[in-house]
């Protein structure tokens, strides 16, 4: 656990091990895979608060009452370490299609640096992450230019609060046990997050039904959670492609 006096001596340090190693590992899997899948280097950062999190360990709780004014140097020194990882990141990834793969299945544009994350600010109060998570993850959007976010279910009560955030494209939705699916009540959250798009999870029997009894709302990607070949999924996208034709 990094201890405050520490603080002043924090710095990204390109030539380090792990950063090193990440970069070693991007260039074996885009030595091996490219032209195959897509390639995303995203995970590698946390954002701000959730950066501060692994440093801080539980106790980030109570630094937000004891120790507001380190925690905020800490924030700031996270988004600027973010912003100088991610461009270097980038740059060995490259583009596909004007955009990049994101760590969550999918292309996005080169403007987009989702999916925002910020797990820690899911236990807080809207106060609390209007306080040490929105501003943080704002001027990293505004960097680069949009994002997505990704939010447990226990962070659901901040959804009116990210919907504030500027350059804000959809929301990836990630069901945790005990709690209420996301898919089980879809129209709700889709009305609360302004009927942007949204990423929710689903059994492969739900989007089939979905589609047969023509239930399914646009604007969401419905991520299957069950294994599916590569066969059964490429069926099941040429019933997709019909479905959203007839929606149409």
């Amino acid at each position: 656990k990094m201890i405050w006096e520490e603080l002043a001596k924090l710095r990204v340090d390109g030539g380090s091990y792990w950063i090193k190693k990440v970069k070693e590992t991007l260039f074996y899997f885009i030595d091996k895979m490219s032209g195959k899948c897509g390639i995303s280097g995203h995970d590698i950062i946390w954002y701000p608060l959730d950066f501060a999190a692994q440093l801080r360990g539980p106790q980030i709780y109570t630094d937000m009452y004891d120790h507001s004014d380190e925690l905020h140097r800490l924030l700031n020194f996270a988004v600027n370490a973010f912003i100088e990882i991610m461009e270097e990141i980038r740059d060995i990834v490259g583009t596909y299609e004007d955009g990049y793969f994101s760590c969550w299945q999918c292309w996005e544009p080169k403007t987009s640096i989702g999916p925002e994350s910020s797990d820690t600010a899911a236990q807080c109060s809207n106060e609390f992450y209007q306080e040490f998570c929105f501003p943080y993850t704002q001027k990293i959007v505004n960097h680069f230019g949009n994002t997505w976010v990704h939010v447990h279910n226990s962070g659901l009560h901040q959804l009116p609060e990210i919907m504030k955030l500027k350059g804000l494209l959809g929301v990836e939705i990630t069901d945790d046990p005990g709690q209420p699916r996301a898919f089980d009540r879809k129209e709700d959250l889709k009305r609360v997050i302004n009927y942007k798009p949204m990423i929710i999870n689903c059994l492969l029997k739900e989007l089939q039904r979905g589609m047969e009894e023509e239930t399914l709302s646009g604007g969401t990607l419905y991520r299957i959670i069950e294994k599916v070949s590569i066969d059964e999924a490429n069926k099941l996208m040429e019933k997709v492609w019909k479905y959203r034709i007839n929606e149409s």
